[in-house]
């Protein structure tokens, strides 16, 4: 409101700094697929029994190999590394020096080992930013946190992971090292010790279809037809071949939509035939994640936005038509040809 030039502003400090309702949903709506993804995992082993104990260290592989690598590759490719916040690292840095000078000194004069030291260390500092940090401070503060929760990420992959695994083998290659494995195990880190012990299994709750980027794109040619008016009368700069041309940045467009398609079955391919990461019965719980978890969320992220009043029944026919035709032409092969039901 402007009243004797002064300008006063209709919003208080106090409503200024409310949460609104409107900012709880939206970290709702960015937490809600983490916890679906954990409630399902948990389900689908506890009580649906779809994966046995060695089918559950096959999902483990997928997505350690895979879905983690790529998740990451996906945030951490956009980074501008001339544009690091140093001062939200330089605190992150002091955070972890001084988590490492207390849990040592607990090591020092108290009766934590040093397994216990590096566990505690992981779990405290060494959080997994990406799947939690990363779509709910977005949701909370923009885009801007995110950018910052992906350089911490980056810092804790360049330099804090690869220190942890260098203590981690110096404890195991001391004399009498077997305390840096008794410690994993009591820790719940080794697998084939909860897969013995009752058939328990590690899960992860990133969804696999974190791996796929969004293949819907616009492929179609775009006709920047400009018009040059003159004398009154519009003329077209393109003709008819050059508009119907396909040219180079059409091309790339649909080879990125189809790029990782192709990349996930020459991987799968690669996984099973050469590299020989999964074996007959853990490929089958691959193929029970894919078909019972991955197909239908996939299918729900596109279906979900349709207008069902808005659809195209010319194109719903031309598509049924087609189909018909087949339909009688394969009859009439099993009818008077050599072709069987199946």
């Amino acid at each position: 409101m402007i009243a004797g030039g002064e300008t006063q502003s209709t919003v208080s400090e106090e409503e200024a700094i409310m949460i609104r309702w409107g900012d709880v949903y939206k970290v709702v709506e960015a937490m809600a697929p983490l916890y679906v993804a954990l409630g399902l995992g948990y389900a689908s082993v506890r009580r649906w029994r779809f994966f046995t104990a060695d089918q559950c260290e096959a999902v483990h592989r997928l997505v350690v190999y895979f879905v983690v690598p790529f998740f990451s590759f996906r945030f951490t490719a956009g980074i501008d590394p001339f544009a690091l916040r140093v001062s939200v690292l330089a605190a992150d840095a002091l955070t972890k020096l001084l988590m490492a000078a207390l849990l040592a000194a607990w090591h020092r004069w108290g009766s934590c080992s040093a397994g216990w030291v590096l566990t505690v260390f992981s779990l405290a500092q060494l959080t997994n930013t990406l799947v939690v940090g990363a779509p709910m401070l977005e949701a909370m503060y923009g885009r801007w946190a995110q950018d910052v929760v992906v350089q911490i990420s980056v810092a804790q992959g360049v330099v804090y992971f690869p220190a942890v695994l260098f203590m981690l083998e110096m404890i195991k290659a001391r004399p009498g090292g077997g305390e840096g494995k008794g410690c994993e195990a009591e820790g719940g880190g080794g697998s084939e010790e909860g897969n013995e012990d009752g058939g328990r299994c590690r899960w992860s709750p990133i969804s696999v279809s974190s791996m796929f980027p969004s293949a819907q794109k616009n492929i179609a040619t775009d006709h920047d037809d400009k018009a040059l008016i003159a004398g009154g009368e519009t003329q077209s700069t393109v003709s008819d071949e050059e508009a119907a041309m396909i040219r180079w940045g059409d091309v790339y467009k649909v080879v990125e939509a189809m790029a990782p398609l192709y990349v996930a079955l020459g991987l799968g391919y690669a996984s099973v035939r050469r590299w020989r990461f999964f074996t007959a019965d853990q490929c089958e719980a691959v193929h029970r994640l894919v078909v019972y978890f991955v197909v239908p969320f996939f299918s729900f992220r596109f279906t979900a936005g349709i207008d069902p009043f808005a659809l195209r029944v010319s194109v719903l026919a031309a598509d049924a038509l087609t189909k018909l035709l087949m339909a009688a032409l394969l009859a009439a092969w099993h009818r008077w040809g050599s072709c069987s039901a199946g």
